[in-house]
């Protein structure tokens, strides 16, 4: 297992909010799952962020769920306000910042989940669920991820990144098996310095065969 801290401090601050953890299987789908493994994953309690590590038919279908949900109650809250609409921005920010490989980012979300475009392209883009296994697998994790830490902790606290983007700063811990699964090579060189950088008080301890994720350790 390797260990890739982005903090110094400790992770555990004097209240219990701040004890999170997540973990995350080889299978991380980004939708079907058997109804027994969802009705983990929608279980009260911090038990469903470890689903995905004993149940394979589990999937992150909620994820997306929650971003649909949020993109509807933003058309009805107070414009003044805006929590839901200043969320996604937040969440939508974090994932087109440089999360998948080749140009292409994250761009919407609408009734029939996550868009994605080319850096550039003006188009109306495709389907996330379109690509291929690799896209949609990182996307999964990482928006479950910050679904997570939103139902910990509440509003994401937020800092900026050298590309212009969003870190959360929220402290953790999060378990990965096989991070490498479904990545190219080019991307297992960059995905342990992705997470750091978006990520830098969560500690992720992860397994994996692959040379590329050990040298970018």
């Amino acid at each position: 297992a390797l260990h890739w801290q982005g903090a110094t401090e400790t992770s555990w601050p004097g209240h219990s909010n701040a004890w999170f953890y997540a973990g995350y299987g080889p299978f991380r789908r980004l939708s079907g799952g058997s109804s027994e493994a969802q009705r983990l994953m929608t279980a009260q309690g911090p038990g469903n962020r470890l689903a995905t590590l004993f149940h394979e038919d589990a999937s992150l279908a909620e994820g997306v769920s929650w971003l649909i949900d949020l993109r509807l109650r933003s058309y009805e809250e107070d414009p003044e306000r805006g929590e839901s609409r200043r969320l996604l921005d937040q969440v939508l920010t974090l994932l087109g910042d440089g999360l998948l490989p080749d140009r292409y980012q994250i761009q919407r979300v609408t009734a029939d989940g996550l868009w994605v475009r080319e850096a550039g392209d003006d188009g109306p883009g495709f389907p996330l669920r379109e690509m291929s296994d690799g896209y949609r697998t990182v996307a999964a994790l990482v928006l479950d991820l910050v679904r997570q830490l939103h139902a910990t902790h509440g509003p994401l606290r937020t800092e900026a990144t050298p590309s212009g983007g969003i870190a959360l700063t929220h402290p953790g811990v999060v378990l990965i098996d096989e991070v490498d699964a479904h990545l190219h090579v080019t991307w297992q060189r960059r995905i342990s310095g992705w997470l750091r950088e978006h990520f830098p008080h969560i500690q992720f301890i992860v397994t994996s065969h692959s040379p590329y994720i050990c040298q970018a350790a």
